[in-house]
C-alpha cells in the first residue's frame, strides 16, 4: 500500500495514546510513547537526485508494525515537519520510512499562497492541502476546493468562473506558474459541458433547420413548403421544451412521473430530444407533403389537395406516432431522472408533431394558402435540380389539370 500526504495529526486520533505494543513500554524505555523501543537509526547517503537529502531508514521490530508505523510517521512529522512517503508491507514486521527536502520550496511556497487566495473566495467552503504528484521534487499540486453550494447551484458556477477570472490569476500573477493552474473535477467538467452546450446550440439548431428548408425546396420546388416546415418544427420543439421545464424545473404534475423534488434538465437532453424529434417530424412531413403534391399535380386544385391526402396519410401519421409515443413514455418509468427527461421529452414531442402539427397546422395552413403555397420563383425552378422521392409523377395524355403549367411542379401564373 502506498500513501503519500503528510502527517499532522496527534497520536490521539488514531486512538493510540493509551495503548502500547507488544515489547516496549510507555515510561522509561519509551520516553517518545511512540508504543515501542526506538531503534538505532541509520542516517544513510542521499537518494539520487534530490539535494539536499536525508533519508532515515529503521526496521522496526514489534508485533503491529502498521500501528507502530502510524506513530513513527507522526513522531517523525512533529519533529521535522517534511513530507513522508511511507510504504507498508503488511505481511512482514520491516517498514520503511523515507522523507527528503524538495528542491522547489520556492513553487511550495507560491501554491500555499494559492491555497489560501482559494480559501479567502466568497462561496468556498473548505480547501484541501496541497498534494503533490511526486516526492521529494513534485511538478504538480491537486488542491480540492469545497463549495457552499451544489452542483446544479447557479452559484457553482459563477464560483468557478470567479476562481478562473480572479482568484488563481491573482495569486500566480509574477510567478512561474502563471497560466499554469486549471480548474478541474466532475463539477466544473459539467458546468463546461453545460456552456459548450449552449453556445452550440444554436448553430447546430441553425444547420439542421437550414438543411431541411433546402432540401424541402428542391423536392417539393416551393419555398413556402419550406419556411413553414422549419417554423413548425420550431414550434413543436418548444412545446417539447416547455413541458420539459414545466414538469422537471417547475414540478408542474410532476408527481405523476415519480418525481418528489424540483430538478435541473439535463445539459444534453435538449439536443437530443430536438434531433430525433425533428427527425421523425421530417418523416411526417415529406409523407404528407409527398402526398399532398401528387394530389395537386393530379388536379390542379389546392383545397382537393389538402383533403386528399390528410385523408390517405393521416391514419397512417397518427398510428406511428402512437407507436413511438408509447415506446417513449416507457421510459418514463425508469427512476433516473435523466431518462426520465429523455423519455417524457420524446413522447411529447412526437404526440404534439403528430396529432397538432401535422393533422391539424401544416393543413390549414396549405389550405390557406392555396396555389401560394406551391410557388416558386422562375429563376429558381430553373436552376435547381428535378429531384422526386416517389420518382416521376403519372401524367396522361389530356390537356393539364386547371392551374397547372409546363414546369414540373405547378405554380402560380
Amino acid at each position: 500500500v502506498l500513501h503519500r500526504g503528510e502527517f499532522t495529526h496527534a497520536p490521539g486520533d488514531f486512538g493510540l495514546e493509551s495503548e502500547a505494543a507488544d515489547g516496549g513500554g510507555l515510561d522509561g524505555d519509551d520516553p517518545e510513547g511512540l508504543g515501542f523501543t526506538p531503534p538505532d537509526l541509520d542516517f544513510g547517503e542521499s537518494a539520487p537526485g534530490v539535494e539536499p537529502a536525508h533519508v532515515v531508514h529503521a526496521v522496526l521490530d514489534f508485533a503491529d508494525p502498521v500501528r507502530g508505523l502510524l506513530r513513527v510517521a507522526q513522531h517523525l512529522a512533529t519533529l521535522v515537519g517534511l513530507p513522508l512517503s511511507l510504504l507498508l508491507n503488511r505481511k512482514g514486521v520491516d517498514a520503511t520510512v523515507t522523507m527528503a527536502h524538495s528542491r522547489t520550496a520556492d513553487m511550495a511556497a507560491v501554491v500555499a499562497g494559492l491555497q489560501q487566495d482559494l480559501a479567502d473566495t466568497p462561496g468556498v467552503q473548505t480547501v484541501s492541502p496541497p498534494l503533490p504528484d511526486v516526492t521529494p521534487s513534485p511538478t504538480a499540486f491537486a488542491i480540492q476546493v469545497q463549495p457552499m453550494t451544489g452542483p446544479a447551484d447557479p452559484a457553482t458556477s459563477d464560483l468557478v468562473r470567479t476562481l478562473r477570472s480572479q482568484s488563481i490569476p491573482s495569486a500566480l500573477d509574477g510567478t512561474p506558474l502563471e497560466g499554469q493552474a486549471h480548474v478541474g473535477g466532475l463539477t466544473a467538467t459539467i458546468i463546461d459541458l453545460d456552456a459548450a452546450i449552449v453556445d452550440a446550440m444554436p448553430l447546430f439548431m441553425g444547420a439542421v433547420l437550414g438543411g431541411a428548408f433546402l432540401l424541402l425546396l428542391v423536392v417539393f420546388r416551393s419555398v413556402l413548403i419550406g419556411i413553414k416546415a422549419v417554423l413548425m418544427n420550431l414550434l413543436t420543439i418548444a412545446a417539447t421544451f416547455g413541458v420539459l421545464v414545466a414538469v422537471f424545473q417547475w414540478g408542474w404534475l410532476s408527481g405523476l412521473i415519480g418525481m418528489d423534488t424540483k430538478v435541473d434538465i439535463v445539459s444534453f437532453v435538449p439536443l437530443l430530444v430536438f434531433a430525433i424529434v425533428f427527425g421523425l417530424s421530417m418523416d411526417y412531413e415529406v409523407f404528407l407533403m409527398s402526398r399532398m403534391q401528387e394530389e395537386y399535380l393530379s388536379t390542379g386544385d389546392p383545397s382537393d389537395a389538402v383533403e386528399r391526402s390528410l385523408g390517405t396519410t393521416g391514419r397512417v401519421i397518427i398510428s406511428a406516432a402512437l407507436v413511438m409515443f408509447a415506446v417513449f413514455v416507457s421510459f418514463v418509468s425508469n427512476p433516473s431522472p435523466m431518462v426520465k427527461q429523455i423519455g417524457l421529452g420524446l413522447a411529447v414531442g412526437v404526440l404534439v408533431d403528430a396529432l397538432i402539427v401535422r393533422m391539424l397546422l401544416v393543413p390549414s395552413l396549405m389550405r390557406l394558402m392555396r396555389r401560394a403555397g406551391w410557388w416558386i420563383p422562375h429563376w429558381l425552378d430553373v436552376i435547381m435540380p428535378n429531384i422526386s422521392i416517389e420518382g416521376e409523377p403519372e401524367t396522361s395524355d389530356s390537356d393539364e389539370p386547371t392551374g397547372a403549367t409546363t414546369d414540373s411542379v405547378p405554380i402560380e401564373s
